[in-house]
Parts: C-alpha cells; structure tokens; sequence
C-alpha cells in the first residue's frame, strides 16, 4: 500500500444454502512516513594533508520509498558547517561554493580546513516538505593519520535479537609505496553493557596487521553478539588507529546507535471473560502496544 492513499477495502460475505448475500467496509488510509538523515562515517579525525575529504549524505532515505536512497528517492540537500574550535584560523569559507552545490556528496582537499574541529550539518527534504537533519564533527590536523571511517545500522538504530555491525574502513596515507605496522582497536566510549566489551564483541578489538601504503583500505568491523546491548539505550563505540611511522598521528572516529525500547503500553483483552472448556470460543486482542519504528 502506497503513503497518503485512501482506501476502502470492501468484504461481502455470501451464504451458499440461500444465496443472499451482504457487505461491510471500512477506509484505510495509509500514513505517510519519515524522512531519515544519515550521515555516513560518524566524527572522525582527517589531515589537512589528504588529497579527499569525503562527507557523504548518501544514505539517507525517505521511508516512503523503501528500494531508494538520497538523491534517487528524490530526496534535496542543504550543507552548512560552522568550525567550533580555532587554535588557528579555522572557518569554512573555502567551501562556500561546494556547500552551495547542495549535493548529496562534499568532497574537498584537506587543504581547504585549517587546523581545527568542524561541525558539518545537512538537511534532507523530500518534495512534500518533509526533512530530517544530522551532523557530524571532523577533527581537523596539518599531520599524517589514518583516516577512519564507520557505518553503523540504518537509522542508527539497531535491536537487542540481532547482532549489531558497525563496519569501519581505515584509509592508509597514500604518500609512497612503504609497508608498516597499521595497529586499530575499538573502545565503547559511553553505554553499559553487561559484560566487557571484548565479551560482548565476536570480533577482535584490536587488529594488527603490515599495511601497504598503496594497499589503500583496511577493515576493521565491529560485531556485537545478540543480547548484548539493552534496550532502549544509547551506545558511543570509538575506533582508533595509529601508523608505525614516527610521523603518523592517531586517527579515529566515533559512532553514536541506538537500541530499540521493547513494545510497551498495551493490554491484551479477552473475550468473553469466562466460559466452558472446549466448547466456548475466546478472541483476545493485543491493544495499544507501541514501539520503535
């Protein structure tokens, strides 16, 4: 069934012995769903150094229309970014016209931040005046990092019965075709669990490995098993990664997801109330209950 459609669903029961017959119907009309804004890649350290910088609002979606994403489902995108720390002279006046480009996708060099830490928001619109915004942080530094980058569940949102992924690329600095030592590892940075994080993760937490340069990605997941998280809670998980090299600094990124709250509000009716074994025919109905979407 399509968003924002009336429907009228018509029943008509005939009996077969007397062959009258008699009608019922009722209107349904479908309610129209969210826009979602996503932001991928979560708050991250990047150098100034690096030929790309990629800020991507790509997968954000429009529930109505569940086979697309972005600029496919017909969805707009308005960019602002505003720096909120300035050891130096740190603005975003470099990038007024690729903010204006209103694309679904930034990408910059590294040169056009200074040092310091950004805020870079979007908000997505569907034709009908929907939106939904987000925001991510990037940390900004004249050094050679690994850049990381992390995509977590849709919507952020995961559920307690399943496990949850949040998959982590590592981009190794592409200045030469040497090999070092690339160590990464995972921390929760907020969020209560009911064991350690190494017990709740069926994935390493740390990964070392010889990396080349002209390799260009490493991954690095992070698998939660089922029943690890609560419901209803808020988790912050944090990669870092460091190259050997003495002029590599430390990159990261950090993910904020959410668990679904377990149904709740409802009631279960039951009628009639009382009656005789295996002859009196009981309906219950499940009322009211709520939950995350």
């Amino acid at each position: 069934l399509e968003a924002l459609i009336e429907y009228i669903i018509t029943v008509t029961v005939f009996d077969q012995v007397t062959g009258v017959s008699n009608s019922a119907s009722t209107r349904l009309i479908m309610s129209s769903g969210s826009v979602v804004a996503v932001i991928t890649g979560g708050d991250r350290a990047v150098s100034t150094a690096s030929n790309e910088i990629e800020v991507s609002a790509s997968a954000s979606y429009d529930e109505n229309i569940p086979e697309s994403s972005g600029s496919a489902a017909g969805l707009t995108f308005a960019w602002n970014c505003s720096a909120i720390t300035s050891e130096t002279q740190a603005s975003c006046d470099d990038l007024s016209s690729i903010l204006a480009a209103a694309s679904e996708i930034l990408s910059f060099p590294g040169s056009a931040l200074a040092e310091g830490t950004y805020t870079f928001g979007v908000t997505v619109s569907a034709i009908d005046g929907r939106m939904s915004t987000a925001s991510v942080e990037l940390s900004a530094a004249g050094v050679t990092r690994p850049d990381v980058s992390l995509i977590g569940p849709i919507g952020g949102l995961t559920t307690t019965s399943t496990k949850t992924t949040i998959e982590a690329k590592v981009a190794i600095p592409s200045n030469g075709e040497e090999t070092g030592e690339l160590e990464s590892t995972w921390s929760l940075v907020s969020g209560t669990l009911p064991v350690s994080l190494d017990e709740a993760a069926s994935t390493p937490l740390t990964m070392t490995r010889i990396a080349t340069r002209a390799e260009g990605i490493v991954h690095h997941d992070l698998v939660i098993q089922s029943g690890m998280l609560i419901p209803g809670s808020e988790y912050t998980f944090r990669l870092e990664a460091q190259y050997s090299e003495s002029n590599s600094d430390l990159g990261f990124a950090s993910l904020t997801i959410f668990t679904a709250r377990l149904p709740s509000s409802g009631s279960i009716q039951v009628l009639p109330t009382s009656g005789m074994a295996l002859v009196t025919k009981f309906e219950l109905t499940a009322l009211n209950w709520v939950a995350d979407a």
